[in-house]
């Protein structure tokens, strides 16, 4: 099995004004990472700061780049932008976690997802899982990923 890392960028596309609808459709994107991805045997990160949606995956190459190319076609993103995708030797992420602003938490004071067009791979990885050790500002959501058939 190659085990891959994959990192991109991405903006939701708000279908509505209203915070409620927002909120619900933010929901429903971090809720099917928090589903899909451990389920498909991946690992690795979704941080969303307001603005940005990051997500690093780790797992069999395969699944990464279906996961990639499902999100890619997925009508709430827009201007997805592939960071990097290379094989590595082992996992950075054990489990699969989503990181959004905490229940009642400012963006005032937010770290900026880092700008697509001047992040590097490294950038992206780094800032993921520094969040994802830290936990600052964030809600954390951590799924246990499953060894599906191969």
């Amino acid at each position: 099995m190659f085990l891959a890392r994959m990192a991109y960028y991405s903006r939701p596309v708000w279908d509505s004004r209203s915070p409620e609808a927002r909120r619900k459709m933010l929901k429903g994107i971090l809720s099917a990472g928090i589903h899909n991805n451990p389920q498909a045997g991946l690992t690795g990160a979704l941080v969303f700061d307001g603005i940005h949606f990051i997500q690093i995956l780790e797992g069999m190459r395969s699944r990464v780049w279906a996961t990639f190319k499902r999100i890619e076609s997925d009508p709430r993103h827009c201007d997805v932008v592939l960071a990097g995708f290379l094989e590595v030797p082992e996992r950075l992420f054990p489990n699969f976690a989503v990181m959004a602003p905490a229940d009642g938490a400012t963006f005032k004071h937010r770290v900026a997802i880092p700008d697509p067009d001047v992040a590097t791979f490294d950038m992206l990885v780094a800032y993921a899982a520094r969040h994802f050790r830290e936990q600052k500002d964030l809600r954390l959501v951590s799924s246990k990923r499953k060894e599906p058939a191969a």
